[in-house]
């Protein structure tokens, strides 16, 4: 929420309390009895509201203070940055507490590929329904897998059971580095053609005018 000022210029309404003051006086003085006397006070309301009203009265300025939403694309920018900061925290907690530097560089990569797609979506936001599987669960289950990893890296005693979960979770964090960063990739695939597209044309149109090096090409 954001504080809006809003500043209105109010025209006086001194026409008519003045209009409404001549009615009054003249109600006094008239016995209010007859059709007549009621048309006198409005022809006499009436005329004094009309003569004031060419009167420059000084307008009343009103300032109004109130507690609007932000408009959704910076709302939505606000969001995004949270939650980057807050997963690439996550990811660096599990970089710093798992001592096995193996599953430690898959954790980085995972955490550059993040921080690209964030890059990506700060820029596209509404490319983020094209990650929103990425985010609500491949993520949130890799980072649980490495905080099991590195309780069950602490265990002085492994049996074959821990051995196997634990090769299975450095597989699962290689298979999901890749995975991610396959998924920048897709993102950008289609900003990639469109700068290829560019790359032809201009090299197409400096060649028509005899300026492109055939040694270059």
């Amino acid at each position: 929420m954001i504080k809006k000022t809003t500043i209105r210029v109010k025209k006086s309404a001194m026409p008519i309390y003045l209009g409404g003051l001549v009615w009054i006086i003249l109600a006094c003085f008239l016995k209010m009895t007859q059709l007549s006397d009621y048309l006198i006070c409005i022809a006499a309301a009436l005329l004094t509201y009309v003569i004031s009203e060419k009167v420059k009265f000084k307008p009343e300025v009103i300032t109004e203070t109130t507690m609007v939403p932000e408009s959704e694309q910076e709302a939505a920018n606000l969001k995004l940055q949270s939650e980057r900061s807050d997963i690439l925290a996550q990811l660096r907690e599990c970089d710093e507490m798992i001592a096995d530097e193996t599953v430690s560089a898959q954790i980085r990569r995972i955490e550059k590929a993040v921080g690209n797609i964030y890059d990506y979506l700060n820029e596209h936001p509404m490319a983020v329904n094209k990650v929103r599987k990425l985010f609500s669960y491949y993520l949130p289950t890799l980072i649980k897998l490495f905080h099991s990893y590195d309780k069950l890296e602490d265990i002085e005693m492994q049996g074959e059971q821990v051995k196997n979960t634990i090769a299975q979770i450095k597989r699962s964090a290689e298979i999901g580095a890749e995975a991610i960063e396959k998924q920048v990739d897709l993102l950008y695939s289609d900003e990639a053609m469109d700068i290829s597209s560019d790359v032809q044309v201009l090299e197409t149109l400096m060649k028509q005018q005899g300026l492109l090096d055939e040694k270059i090409r």
